[in-house]
């Protein structure tokens, strides 16, 4: 799916951390894939493929230097649709960043995903709401070119 948010609301920020409070937030959920369309998945009506809700929403960011050269960034974002106010979304992503040397970097993130519109199928062939998780582990290797 895609998703694109609009959101009112007010702003706090720091050098380490930022929060915004939103509670007049629109979420357009997207989903462009036929089978997907036709089987309502993410939560569109069945042959639908865009869906709209209208609630809150709560972003929080951190960033921090836990050491020399390495550095930890998270992010979590909870929305909260009006019609049904006891589920929350919830997207927690977080990152931890080491510089290794001028030319290599590497990091570690995590990323938590609750939907209460995303149905995932089970071994037995139901479905049921649950909670993602992702992982990810990256080497980067860079050369900068300069005059």
């Amino acid at each position: 799916p895609g998703y694109f948010n609009t959101n009112v609301g007010l702003q706090y920020t720091n050098k380490v951390f930022s929060l915004t409070l939103s509670p007049i937030t629109g979420k357009t959920t997207f989903v462009l894939e036929d089978s997907l369309s036709r089987a309502g998945a993410f939560g569109v009506t069945p042959g639908e493929r865009v869906r709209f809700e209208f609630g809150n929403n709560i972003n929080a960011k951190l960033e921090l230097n836990v050491a020399e050269n390495v550095t930890f960034k998270s992010a979590l974002n909870l929305f909260t649709n009006y019609d049904t106010l006891n589920n929350t979304d919830v997207n927690w992503e977080n990152l931890l960043v080491f510089k290794v040397n001028k030319f290599i970097n590497a990091s570690f993130g995590t990323q938590l995903i609750y939907d209460d519109d995303i149905l995932i199928e089970q071994t037995d062939g139901s479905f049921d709401k649950k909670i993602q998780f992702k992982h990810a582990f990256n080497l980067n290797i860079g050369y900068k070119f300069s005059k």
